[in-house]
């Protein structure tokens, strides 16, 4: 599965190192914890999820399955604020 931010999501970095998404569309800021911003500063560099858990697990030399629940869970959270989208494949 691929995924990116929607055009109208930017993701900025916080003076603590933590991202926050800024939807310009309905102007609604989501203030995001460590792990998600972690998860979310590679979803900005790389689409695809298999990619994404693979360098967060070797980051953070934490357990796959651990890895895999985190970012799942944050994508069907963005999926559902409506600020990533899954990139069909062709």
């Amino acid at each position: 599965m691929k995924i990116k931010f929607k055009d109208n999501v930017t993701l900025r970095e916080t003076s603590n190192n933590l991202a926050i998404l800024y939807d310009k569309e309905k102007g609604i800021l989501f203030e995001m914890n460590e792990t998600a911003s972690a998860i979310a500063r590679l979803i900005k560099v790389e689409s695809d999820v298999v990619k994404i858990i693979k360098r967060l697990t070797d980051e953070f030399n934490a357990e796959e399955q651990l890895i895999k629940t985190d970012v799942i869970s944050l994508i069907e959270e963005l999926v559902e604020l409506e600020a990533i989208e899954v990139i069909k494949n062709i």
